[in-house]
């Protein structure tokens, strides 16, 4: 009896300082980010790559993040999809690219809802807790933000009037920019944008509306001559943690996590902002012409893209309720008037 006790004695403490020193290896974590942007993307240098490092200064390296850029884990509209599968533990996603899912970020691709990506990230940043957050129930959403201002990049017509656009084949992003530009006689067509540079440079397509900051990542300035400032859409943006990875988390931890994307939220939208005047400069540089769209042109666009809003309440309303639609609405207005006066 002694003997098993004794026995059972040693079992149990070898059982216990094993159950210890394996709770303490386990605050020890490698975590994997993937960006669907390349690892050089001002998106990657200037505020993901430094929340990775962030997160590990902050929990006192007991959390290491490796980053997998330019889409090696998965293509841009597969980034969520990966999280829930557990290929990446965090990652870059575009909440449109899942219709229907995320319906109060599609608000972010109204026309001329914001006049900067910092004046549309304060405004979604504010939007969460009441809003967005409800459309996670995998995944936990660390930053919300949008990206900088659509404008129209072409190859051969400098655009002062929209008379001009009259024939010509564009790319966007579909949905409203479909609409409006087809009131004008342009025809709007969906590709990806590493088709952009070959489609225009065979004349498939006369030019394509994006931010100017994003262009010379596919060296669209060596095709495309002219830019005209319009301030069009933006596209919104969420950087998401499987919920799964975030319970597992130390309280310690998850707040290391939250400072470094508290760090991140405010970068972002200055990132994609000083995008836009890097972008001109590369642009410029490169021969090209920018210009802006006269005031006049800009209130028959803004007068042709109003319905829009309310076509977007409408919708908004048969995924939710119409009470919901409308607060909302009246919310993102009310954020949108209020964030662009500070």
């Amino acid at each position: 009896m002694k003997l098993r006790s004794y026995r059972f004695q040693t079992i149990l403490a070898v059982a216990l300082f094993g159950l210890v020193t394996t709770t303490s290896a386990g605050l020890a974590r490698d975590l994997k980010m993937s960006l669907f942007v390349k690892d050089s993307h001002f998106l990657a240098t200037k505020v993901f790559v430094p929340m990775a490092k962030n997160i590990e200064a902050f929990s006192n390296g007991e959390l290491k993040v490796e980053v997998f850029a330019s889409g090696v884990l998965g293509k841009t509209a597969d980034q969520l999809q990966i999280v829930e599968n557990g290929i990446a533990d965090m990652a870059l996603i575009v909440p449109n690219y899942t219709r229907g899912r995320f319906p109060f970020f599609e608000a972010a691709s109204l026309p001329f809802a914001f006049t900067s990506a910092v004046h549309g990230c304060k405004v979604f940043d504010q939007l969460r807790e009441k809003y967005l957050n409800e459309s996670f129930d995998t995944v936990k959403p660390l930053v919300v933000c949008v990206s900088a201002l659509s404008g129209l990049l072409t190859k051969t017509k400098q655009i002062s009037s929209l008379d001009q656009l009259n024939g010509m084949t564009l790319r966007g992003s579909g949905n409203d920019q479909t609409k409006i530009m087809a009131e004008f006689g342009a025809n709007t067509v969906n590709m990806p944008i590493t088709d952009v540079y070959v489609a225009m440079e065979r004349g498939t397509i006369d030019g394509v509306i994006m931010p100017i900051g994003s262009a010379s990542g596919y060296k669209l300035e060596e095709i495309a001559k002219y830019y005209t400032l319009i301030n069009f859409a933006s596209t919104p943006l969420s950087f998401i943690m499987s919920e799964t990875v975030w319970a597992s988390l130390t309280p310690a931890q998850q707040e290391a996590v939250s400072k470094a994307a508290r760090i991140a939220q405010e970068a972002m939208g200055v990132a994609y902002d000083e995008s836009e005047e890097d972008g001109l400069k590369v642009f410029a540089a490169a021969g090209g012409k920018t210009n802006d769209l006269p005031e006049a042109e800009v209130a028959k666009l803004k007068s042709s893209a109003a319905p829009f809003w309310d076509e977007f309440e409408a919708n908004l309303a048969k995924q939710k309720d119409a009470d919901t639609a409308k607060a909302f609405m009246a919310d993102f207005r009310k954020l949108i008037e209020e964030s662009a006066a500070k």
